[in-house]
């Protein structure tokens, strides 16, 4: 099988942090080593790239004038961590990791490993793992070969996965309550928070931590080939002017490459998330935390699988963590090397150096207010992105955030403040800001998940119903029942009482569903920012009339105003998001609800997390299973093209067929002399065909009308472009007003049919003939009256899934990334509404 499976003058010169100010200090000295560093004596010299530098140290210029960074510039002195011991002088000599595999050859041992990995994955109690391999051992295996090697226990299994991974973690003692880490030279006996003791009455500490080293865990994938060609995807990524269509695509990636980084085409750049959970509904006083790592360089289509990430460690609670720094420090630790020296790597005969450097960090607000080291975002200056005050509201209470004189003039936060600190909300020194990818605010990026599908959308549910501030029982962003990117124009704004009201709503929601967008224009980017200006005039005009609180202008409705510019400098908010964090946080949290001493189980999860994925490489079950029988495709050579799934069915357009969907033998036979005439093919129609249920095409399932009786997923209704000449079906008879134009329809099967040599996959398709569009919102809708007809369009023209929102006696569609009122959309729509069935 060959297959296989978006600028403004005043902002751009915040790059230029041209100060010469001295801020070399005490804080600035070498960065510590931690004992038991796995680095053995250089054998080549390190690769001359200046991956961290001192702001003091250069001249940033504008992004629009861009010079090359002398690669012979000193490396900066770094920060050190609290706690860390001092080992004097560190080398310069590339990071290189000797690792000693041990590849599991006899069966028994694979089979160990495979039965562990579903275990793992399943969350399975260890009893009833014993259980399985009882059965396995003592009946089946017992049975047919007494003389076969039998299942390994799980204690065995264990210590056998623990060798076949080459990475060590690094265990060290933390307080019972989790709220420091203790490194290996701190002699203290108790916590400072909690005061609890660190060790018990025979001297051993009370609790662990292990962190999965990050250097180690890039240097394993570095050496693994598969691995190590995938993450030349970043190497490839063609930027283009004016589209920003993933995270390389932002300016500070783009300064960043043209100064000199990024210029080995292995260089690794890396996305950190934090976040503090609690995995039990009723125990909420149990907190864990995790340190989480994106690598960006994989495709944008895979770097987000569990399996591509890298998780470093869980803080094991019960209590919150009281010093997160302690725990980030080999981390940072890591970060540093990783980017001044490097890693040793072979490829071929040749050894290289590759640097891993951080783009950003993500996380809810109060996470990334503890990495920022700024003031809470309910104090005077909460913003960690500009230094804008904040008022309370008319009594006095809270923190909002209403200037609409300064609000998008604010000149973001800027690299200095980060490493002196600031009166204007900078506590003290950031611990980041010494990196040399950190340029300015926009290092700490902004999370869609929870300011834009918690926070405005909780709050604009509460403005639409009147009851603002009500306390509602869905408060996290995937729970939310009220989605602001498609739901609320098609339900709720057409019956807001004016048209100022639903003209400032509409710019919300448009903003919205832009800023979510995996694309964006640098016009749309500019769009986005205008619409959330008029919704937020709108607010302040409600406020002067007394109609709302200045409350309504919360952390999050300030945070909005720097989403435009975040675009600009870091691309769509979706490949920053903390949607990959907190899927993970629901994978150690089902876990950990198992768990019957999880405080010590944490450890124990996060490594058996990170060796699934390398057993599956080592014991093959990733590459050895063979394509299945019932996947059907036509291209070999093609692997985004369509492929049918499951079992075909033989069927004849002449004789009866039982329910395809309601689709009937002369429907269909219609259906497709149109579709060969159109494509200039005036044959003897071959009345034969399969068809099948569920079809992918570029990365997506479809699923039919067929499929939809035995489940309840609707995948079934979808959004299609057909190039139609409009003035043809007018009777014209033009030929040069041929364009592309959407349409909706239901899908009841999919067929594979074949006329004369020419075997292809086709797609029967019930298309609504005249759908209407609210004139208020946009939204295209159907009644029970509407029309359909049955065509065949071939599978490329399926542009998106859709699902339909009922309202009354109006079935309106919704798809993803939808943008209200889109120009080019709209067009389209309309076009097809009224010309393709007249």
């Amino acid at each position: 099988m060959k297959r296989k499976q978006r600028t403004q003058d005043s902002q751009d010169a915040l790059y230029d942090n041209s100060s010469n100010d001295s801020v070399y200090d005490d804080y600035y000295q070498s960065l510590n080593t931690i004992e038991n560093r796995n680095v053995s004596a250089p054998l080549i010299a390190s690769v001359s790239s200046p991956s961290l530098i001192q702001a003091t140290e250069r001249e940033l210029s504008s992004l629009t004038e861009i010079e090359p960074v002398s690669t012979t510039l000193l490396q900066p002195p770094v920060p050190p961590i609290e706690g860390q011991p001092s080992t004097g002088t560190t080398s310069s000599a590339p990071l290189e990791f000797d690792f000693k595999r041990t590849i599991p050859e006899r069966m028994a041992e694979k089979a160990s490993l495979q039965i562990k990995r579903i275990v793992d994955r399943g969350g399975i109690p260890i009893a009833s793992h014993d259980d399985i391999l009882n059965v396995i051992n003592s009946t089946i295996i017992s049975y047919f070969d007494s003389e076969h090697e039998f299942i390994f226990s799980l204690y065995r299994t264990n210590k056998l996965a623990d060798k076949v991974y080459p990475v060590s973690s690094k265990e060290f003692d933390c307080c019972i309550n989790g709220c420091k880490m203790y490194y290996n030279d701190d002699t203290s006996s108790e916590c400072f928070s909690c005061r609890q003791p660190r060790y018990n009455k025979e001297h051993k500490p009370r609790s662990t931590v292990s962190i999965l080293p990050l250097a180690e865990q890039l240097a394993l994938r570095l050496q693994d080939q598969e691995t190590k060609e995938k993450l030349i995807y970043r190497h490839n990524y063609k930027h283009r002017d004016g589209i920003y269509d993933d995270i390389f695509a932002g300016k500070t990636y783009q300064k960043l490459k043209k100064e000199g980084l990024f210029n080995n085409k292995y260089d690794i750049a890396l996305l950190m998330a934090w976040d503090q959970f609690s995995p039990y509904e009723q125990k909420k006083n149990h907190s864990f935390g995790i340190i989480h790592f994106v690598v960006l360089n994989l495709d944008k289509t895979i770097r987000y699988q569990n399996k591509n990430m890298l998780t470093i460690a869980l803080t094991p609670g019960p209590l919150s963590v009281k010093d997160l720094w302690l725990f980030l420090g080999p981390t940072m630790k890591d970060l540093d090397d990783s980017a001044t020296k490097g890693i040793k790597i072979e490829i071929g005969k040749e050894n290289i150096t590759v640097k891993a450097h951080l783009l950003g960090v993500t996380g809810d607000i109060p996470a990334i207010k503890t990495l920022a080291n700024v003031q809470s975002h309910t104090s005077f200056f909460g913003c960690r992105i500009c230094p804008l005050p904040g008022m309370h509201d008319e009594n006095g209470f809270g923190m909002y955030f209403n200037d609409v004189d300064n609000e998008y003039n604010m000149e973001w936060r800027t690299k200095k403040e980060f490493l002196e600190g600031t009166e204007s909300g900078i506590v003290g020194p950031c611990k980041f800001a010494h990196l040399y990818t950190f340029l300015s605010a926009e290092f700490f990026t902004g999370d869609e998940m929870h300011m834009i599908g918690h926070g405005i959308s909780h709050q604009f549910y509460d403005l639409l119903i009147g009851q603002y501030n009500l306390k509602t029982e869905w408060n996290k962003a995937h729970e939310n029942p009220f989605q602001i990117d498609n739901i609320a124009e098609v339900l709720e704004i057409p019956l807001l009482k004016t048209s100022d009201a639903r003209k400032a709503a509409m710019s919300l929601v448009r903003a919205c569903q832009t800023a979510l967008s995996y694309s964006i224009t640098r016009q749309q980017a500019d769009v986005v920012e205008s619409d959330i200006k008029e919704w937020h005039s709108y607010l302040r005009t409600l406020i002067n009339s007394q109609i709302l609180s200045v409350s309504v202008f919360t952390p999050n409705q300030h945070y909005l105003s720097h989403v435009p510019e975040l675009i600009r400098r870091m691309g769509p908010m979706v490949y920053y998001s903390c949607r990959c964090l907190e899927r993970m946080v629901g994978v150690y949290s089902n876990l950990l609800r198992k768990s019957a001493n999880p405080s010590m189980d944490v450890n124990k999860y996060v490594r058996n997390l990170a060796i699934g994925p390398y057993i599956d490489t080592v014991c093959g079950t990733t590459n050895n299973k063979g394509p299945s029988k019932y996947v059907y495709y036509v291209d070999d050579c093609n692997q985004d093209a369509a492929e049918i799934h499951g079992k075909l069915k033989k069927a004849d357009m002449n004789a009866i067929i039982q329910d395809l969907g309601g689709v009937n033998g002369g429907e269909l036979k219609r259906a497709m002399i149109s579709y060969n005439r159109q494509n200039g093919r005036n044959v003897t129609i071959n009345t034969r065909f399969k068809y099948g249920q569920r079809m992918w095409i570029g990365g997506n399932t479809f699923s039919s009308l067929i499929a939809h009786r035995e489940t309840s997923r609707a995948a079934y209704i979808v959004r299609i472009e057909l190039n139609v000449d409009v003035n043809l079906c007018k009777g014209k008879g033009s030929i040069d007003a041929t364009g592309p134009q959407y349409y909706f329809g239901e899908i009841p099967f999919f067929m594979v049919h074949k006329q004369g040599q020419d075997k292809r996959i086709l797609v029967p398709i019930y298309v609504y003939e005249r759908p209407s569009i609210d004139p208020s919102s946009g939204s295209v809708y159907i009644t029970s009256t509407s029309l359909k007809r049955l065509i065949i369009i071939n599978p490329e023209s399926i542009n998106n899934f859709c699902g339909t929102l009922t309202y009354g006696t109006r079935s309106y569609f919704i798809w993803p990334r939808m943008i209200s009122h889109h120009p080019v959309v709209m067009a389209m729509i309309h076009g097809a509404v009224k010309n393709i069935f007249t």
